[in-house]
C-alpha cells in the first residue's frame, strides 16, 4: 500500500511546536532580555506569516507605549520602528486590550492614530490589518504584541488568535523572570554598595572623602546625569559636593529655603520630593537652559528628625525614576545623614568620648569591645551580657568552657569568621554573616560589624569596637521570597507552554491512530508508528503534569472528604507501586478533620510522594502514613511561611531511606530536578505534588538528614463545611 503524505493540519502542528519549542530554547539560553525578545518575534513573524511583528510595552499609567522589539520583512527597508513612543489612543480598541485584555484586530490600520515613523511606513507598504494581542501579568496589561498584514484578504483566526496569545504569555512570562531577575540583581547590588557604605562610615571620617564615597556608591545602582548634596547655612542650602561636572562647577552655590525651588521645597517638608516631568515643574520654567533636566529626586537628611541638608540626584530623561529609586535615595540619604552627622561629632568631642560614639553607631543585638593584646589574641573588655545571652542562650562563662565564641560557630562558616578577624587584625574594618547553633539546637544567623581601634603610636590594633545583629529572620524571608518568584516565573512559563503543546499531541495521537487503523497489520511502517505514538503519549503525560502548576484557573472539582478514606482508597494502589521489601504502614487519627481536595489531583500527589519514598529506599524499608489534626499559632503560620493561623488537617509520610543533604532540600521542588540516573525520572513528581497541594491551600514541609530517612510534612486548611 503507498504511503499517504501527511495532512497538511499535521505538518502544520509540528511547524508550531517546532517554533514554539525554539522560542522557548531561545528564552532558556538567553543572558539577557532583548536577544529572547528579538528570537521570539522573529519566530512569531515567520509562524505568522506576517508582513511584521513587533512587541510594545506601557508606562506604569498606561498613557504611552515603547516599540522594544520588532522584526519586518526585508521590504520594509530603513522603516525599523523599534525605540518609538508613541501615546496610547484612548479608544474602545485599545479599552478593549488594556482594561478587558483581550486580543483585537485593528482592520484599517492607515486610518489608525499611530506614531509617526510606523504611520509612514504602514502607508508605503500598504500594511492593512493588524492583530494586537496584550502581555499580561498577575496585575495587569504590561504591554502588546502586533502581526501586520499587508494582504487585504488575510484574517486571523481564532486558532491563530489563540497562538498568538499562547506566545503572549510566554512573552509576559519571559519578561517577568527577566524582570525578577533583574530586580534580584539590583537588590543586590545595592546590598553590596550599602555594606560598602556600612565600612566606609567605619572606618573613616573624612567628610569630602565620605561623600564622595557615598556617592560613587550610589551611582552604581541609579541612572544619573548629575547629583548633589546641601546643607543648611542660616537661611539657605548650599550645594558642598556635585556628581558630575556641570554639579561640580556650582559647589558653594547657594539656595533660599524660602524659594520654590524643589530642593527647598523638598528640605523644608522633610519629604521626599520626585519629579518625572520637567516641563510641569514651575520653578524650572524660567531657565530654558535647563530643560535638559527632565526627573529628580530630593532625599532630606534628617538627623534626629531634622533636616540637616538634602541628597538630590538628577537625570535628561522623563520618567526616569520610580519608588524602588526613591526607596534606594532614601536609604543612600539616611547614610549620607549619618556621615555628616559623624564628621560633625567627631569634630566637636574629645578621644575619651570616641568608644561610645562608635558604639552607638552600630545597631546590634550585641554590643562589644575586645582588648587585642601584643599577641593579637582577642578578650572581651566590654560586652551586653544580657542581650548576649537572650540571643545565644549561654552565658559567656559557658561560652568560655567551650573554647570561646567560635565554638557555637557553624564549621562551614568559621573561615570566613577568620578572614574578617585577620582583616581586623590589619586595621581595617569589616563586616560578616555567620551560622551559630543555640543552647536549645537551633540555627541562627549573625551580622557581625566591627571596627579597629589603633594605640596611641599607631603601631599596632589595641581595641576592637563592633556588634552582632540577629538576621535570621531577614534571612529567611529572602530566600522564601526568591524561590517563590523562581517557582512561580518557572511554573508560568512551563504551563503556557504545556497547555499548547497539550492540544498538539492530542492532535498527534489522533493522527497516529487514524494512520495505524488504516494500514495493514503486517505493513512495515506500523511498528515504527506505534513507537510514535508510544513516545507521544508519554510527551503527553509529561505535560499534564507541568499543567499542575496551571489548574489555579481551572473550573473548581473540590470535594470536602476525611483525608483517612482517601488514603485507604489508596493503599492497595501503593502496595502494587512500591517493592515488596517496602512495608507500607499507616497510623491514621480516628477523629479526623474534613478537609477540601480536587480527589484525582491529590491523589497524584500522594502517589508521587510515595514512589519518590519508595526510590529512596532500594534496599527496602517502612513507609508510613500518619494523619492527624492541628492548631496552627500565629508564631507557627509564620514560621512555615505560606499559612494563615487556624485549623489544617496534617499528613505524614515518613521513610527510613537514605535521606538527603541540605544543599538537595533547596532545589527539592524545582521542575526537572532529579538524583536519578539519566532515563530513571523526568524531575517532576515532587514538582506536581508541590504544585497540587499548593492550589488547595496547604504548605509542604521536608525534614531529612543523609543516611537517617525523610519526612514530608503537609498541611491541608480544613474544611468549613464539616
Amino acid at each position: 500500500m503507498p504511503k499517504k503524505p501527511l495532512p497538511e493540519d499535521f505538518q502544520l502542528c509540528s511547524q508550531t511546536m517546532a517554533a514554539l519549542s525554539r522560542m522557548a530554547q531561545a528564552v532558556a539560553s538567553a543572558t539577557q532580555l532583548q536577544p529572547a525578545l528579538d528570537a521570539i518575534v522573529e519566530e512569531t513573524a515567520n509562524l505568522f506569516k506576517a508582513h511584521s511583528a513587533a512587541i510594545s510595552l506601557f508606562n506604569s499609567s498606561r498613557t504611552t507605549g515603547s516599540i522594544i522589539v520588532s522584526h519586518q520583512s526585508s521590504y520594509w527597508g530603513n522603516n525599523n520602528v523599534a525605540g518609538q513612543t508613541f501615546s496610547i489612543p484612548k479608544d474602545l480598541t485599545f479599552d478593549k486590550l488594556i482594561h478587558a485584555g483581550k486580543s483585537v484586530i485593528v482592520s484599517n490600520v492607515q486610518g489608525y492614530p499611530l506614531l509617526p515613523a510606523s504611520q509612514k511606513a504602514i502607508v508605503v507598504q500598504n500594511v492593512c490589518t493588524e492583530l494586537l494581542i496584550p502581555l499580561k501579568t498577575r496585575a495587569q496589561v504590561i504591554g502588546t504584541i502586533s502581526i501586520s498584514t499587508d494582504d487585504p484578504q488575510r484574517t486571523f483566526s481564532p486558532a491563530e488568535i489563540q497562538l498568538g496569545e499562547i506566545i503572549a504569555g510566554q512573552i509576559a512570562g519571559t519578561i517577568e523572570l527577566f524582570r525578577s531577575l533583574e530586580q534580584e540583581r539590583r537588590q543586590r547590588q545595592v546590598a553590596d554598595s550599602l555594606r560598602e557604605v556600612a565600612t566606609i562610615l567605619s572606618s573613616r571620617l573624612d567628610l569630602p572623602r565620605l561623600l564622595s564615597e557615598i556617592f560613587n556608591q550610589l551611582a552604581r545602582v541609579i541612572d544619573h546625569n548629575g547629583g548633589g548634596i546641601f546643607l543648611k547655612h542660616g537661611d539657605d542650602l548650599v550645594l558642598i559636593y556635585g556628581l558630575g561636572a556641570a554639579a561640580e562647577a556650582h559647589v558653594g552655590e547657594r539656595i533660599l529655603l524660602s524659594s520654590q525651588n524643589p530642593t527647598a521645597r523638598a528640605f523644608n517638608s522633610r519629604q521626599l520630593l520626585m519629579i518625572n516631568d520637567g516641563s510641569n515643574e514651575p520653578y524650572w520654567l524660567q531657565w530654558p537652559e535647563d530643560d535638559r533636566l527632565q526627573s529628580w529626586i530630593g532625599a532630606p537628611l534628617l538627623v534626629d528628625q531634622r533636616a540637616i541638608g538634602i541628597l538630590t540626584i538628577d537625570n535628561f530623561t522623563a520618567g526616569a525614576y520610580n519608588q524602588d529609586d526613591a526607596h534606594i535615595m532614601q536609604i543612600f540619604a539616611k547614610q549620607a545623614a549619618l556621615a555628616i552627622h559623624n564628621a560633625r561629632l567627631f569634630e566637636a568631642v574629645q578621644q575619651s568620648e570616641e568608644r561610645y560614639r562608635v558604639i552607638s553607631e552600630v545597631i546590634s543585638e550585641i554590643a562589644y569591645v575586645l582588648r587585642v593584646d601584643d599577641q593579637e589574641v582577642f578578650s572581651r573588655e566590654w560586652v551586653t551580657e544580657e542581650s548576649a545571652a537572650q540571643l545565644t542562650g549561654f552565658t559567656f562563662e559557658e561560652i568560655d568552657a567551650q573554647g570561646g565564641w567560635s565554638a557555637i560557630v557553624y564549621d562551614e562558616d568559621l573561615p570566613q569568621l577568620l578572614r574578617h578577624n585577620e582583616r581586623l587584625k590589619a586595621g581595617r574594618s569589616s563586616s560578616v554573616a555567620y551560622r551559630i547553633i543555640t543552647k536549645d539546637g537551633h540555627q541562627r544567623w549573625l551580622q557581625e560589624i566591627d571596627r579597629p581601634v589603633w594605640d596611641d603610636k599607631r603601631q599596632r590594633v589595641a581595641f576592637i569596637y563592633g556588634g552582632c545583629q540577629d538576621i535570621t529572620e531577614r534571612r529567611r524571608l529572602e530566600a522564601h521570597l526568591l524561590q517563590s518568584q523562581k517557582m512561580e516565573a518557572i511554573g508560568q512559563l512551563a504551563g503556557g507552554i504545556a497547555h499548547h503543546f497539550n492540544n498538539m499531541f492530542t492532535t498527534m495521537t489522533g493522527y497516529l491512530a487514524l494512520a495505524i487503523d488504516e494500514l495493514s497489520v503486517e505493513h512495515s511502517v506500523v511498528s515504527d508508528l506505534e513507537r510514535v505514538q508510544q513516545t507521544t503519549r508519554r510527551a503527553a503525560a509529561l505535560t499534564q503534569q507541568l499543567l499542575a502548576f496551571s489548574r489555579n484557573n481551572h473550573e473548581q472539582r473540590t470535594v470536602s472528604i476525611n483525608l483517612n478514606e482517601l488514603i485507604g482508597e489508596t493503599k492497595g494502589l501503593l502496595e502494587q507501586l512500591i517493592e515488596p521489601s517496602i512495608d507500607l504502614k499507616t497510623r491514621l487519627a480516628s477523629d479526623l478533620w474534613w478537609t477540601r481536595i480536587d480527589v484525582s489531583q491529590f491523589k497524584q500527589a500522594l502517589i508521587n510522594l510515595a514512589l519518590n519514598a519508595r526510590d529512596a529506599m532500594p534496599q527496602g524499608g517502612v513507609l508510613e502514613l500518619q494523619t492527624t489534626n492541628v492548631g496552627l499559632t500565629g508564631s507557627e503560620a509564620k514560621r512555615l511561611g505560606s499559612l494563615n493561623p487556624g485549623d489544617y488537617v496534617r499528613l505524614t509520610i515518613i521513610d527510613n531511606g537514605v535521606g538527603m543533604s541540605r544543599a538537595i532540600q533547596d532545589h527539592l521542588f524545582e521542575p526537572f530536578f532529579t538524583t536519578k540516573e539519566v532515563g530513571q525520572g523526568a524531575g517532576l513528581g515532587l514538582y506536581t505534588a508541590l504544585g497540587i497541594v499548593k492550589y488547595h491551600g496547604g504548605h509542604i514541609e521536608v525534614d531529612s538528614e543523609p543516611d537517617q530517612g525523610t519526612t514530608i510534612i503537609i498541611y491541608l486548611p480544613r474544611s468549613p463545611t464539616h
